[in-house]
């Protein structure tokens, strides 16, 4: 395996892991909030990608510890988070499903958020929206933490570096958005946040289905492939 193909297996877990529907239309709705929107915004930003760069360093450290560390090809341990993972989807997606009917829970959380200090929101984005990637980004950090001990630590870099960025992105659209072109992207937020809350639901049954499908998938191909080794 080469540093490029370790950036294409880590890709999947990454993209999936930054899908986060519920802190983008808490930011959207929070540009709203007067003095000190596009603050908040950022806060809940920052408060989130500093828990994946935590999660990340942690994670790594720990799962540097297992046994298939730097070893190559599949394990049961890949097959035991990829199963774990996909067990969480689903019952995520049953969640999601069963709560249907009922408001978007991001106008909900951005009303009892648009008062506060901004200093508060970083720790709120750290611990309240941390949680949703580590499905996806535990499986994808063990790809990492088990490839060849060939693979140069660039690459390996490389893609600490892409599984963070990517787990992070819709996150940050919000304020980046607001950021550079100003009051000019608020009209298209909030028509996209408008969309997100009419097909919410669905939309995410749709994707945590996804996201289960092919990490239960990946696991049973790791699973094949150690019986017939």
């Amino acid at each position: 395996m080469d540093g490029a193909v370790l950036l294409l297996q880590v890709l999947p877990f990454a993209f999936m892991a930054g899908w986060a529907p519920t802190i983008l239309g808490t930011q959207i709705l929070l540009l709203a909030s007067g003095e000190g929107a596009v603050a908040r915004t950022w806060a809940l930003a920052i408060g989130r990608a500093i828990g994946v760069v935590l999660l990340a360093f942690v994670g790594q450290q720990l799962l540097s510890l297992l046994p298939d560390f730097q070893l190559g090809g599949p394990s049961w341990w890949q097959v035991l988070f990829l199963v774990l993972g996909g067990v969480a989807l689903a019952v995520a997606a049953a969640f999601q499903w069963k709560n249907r009917h009922k408001p978007h829970k991001s106008s909900t959380l951005a009303a009892r958020l648009e008062k506060t200090n901004p200093w508060w929101l970083v720790p709120i984005g750290l611990f309240g929206f941390t949680l949703q990637v580590c499905p996806l980004f535990i499986p994808g950090l063990h790809v990492i933490t088990s490839a060849p001990a060939s693979i140069d630590d660039f690459w390996r870099l490389l893609a600490f570096i892409e599984l963070i960025v990517l787990a992070c992105w819709l996150s940050m659209l919000a304020p980046l958005a607001v950021t550079i072109w100003g009051d000019k992207a608020r009209p298209k937020l909030k028509a996209f946040h408008s969309w997100m809350v009419d097909k919410s639901r669905p939309l995410m049954i749709f994707l945590t289905m996804v996201g289960g499908a092919f990490l239960f998938g990946y696991a049973i191909w790791e699973v094949w492939q150690l019986t017939l080794g």
